[in-house]
């Protein structure tokens, strides 16, 4: 599919995002949502081209707000990153009722973000402090993982692998 919703059905807050850190985005979704008590989703982006405009706008309409996170920063844009800017115009031809769209009466908050710039992992924590940003009315564009001016601190960053690390069949580890 072009479009991957995770836990998003009954989510108030949803992660938006391409690429392998939606893997860590999953995990930290089921941390918010059984130890901090967030209804918490994520939606992952497996195509650009074309934009699966439709598909995005039905699994975010419901929430209060949700994040883009980018590999990317694009600084001279106003209007945000790529993914964000091609969210934010698929969520005005919802809101109008054009392109195919079914017409939506409310667009939730859009907040976006900068995201594993230098080829840095995006953490838990780092993705706790979006939610956390994005609960609390925060920034609205932020960096994670690097220092900088505009970075969200990461109040905490659970470890969330899984108990037994990774073995060959005969035990060893790898």
């Amino acid at each position: 599919d072009f479009v991957g919703a995770y836990r998003c059905e009954d989510a108030d807050y949803i992660l938006v995002g391409m690429g392998c850190y939606m893997e860590t985005a999953r995990t930290t979704v089921d941390y918010l949502r059984a130890v901090k008590g967030i209804r918490a989703g994520c939606l992952t982006v497996y195509c650009f081209r074309p934009f699966p405009s439709r598909p995005i706008v039905d699994a975010l309409k419901h929430c209060r707000a949700f994040t883009v996170i980018e590999r990317m920063d694009d600084p001279l844009s106003t209007t945000g990153n790529h993914l964000t800017r091609e969210i934010k115009a698929a969520f005005c031809d919802a809101m109008t009722g054009q392109n195919g769209q079914e017409r939506i009466d409310r667009v939730p908050l859009i907040y976006q973000g900068s995201a594993g710039l230098g080829s840095r992992d995006v953490r838990p924590g780092d993705l706790c402090a979006i939610f956390d940003n994005m609960i609390h009315d925060g920034q609205d564009f932020f960096c994670v993982g690097i220092k900088h001016p505009l970075a969200l601190a990461p109040k905490e960053d659970p470890d969330l692998r899984p108990p037994a690390p990774l073995s060959e069949p005969n035990g060893h580890p790898f």
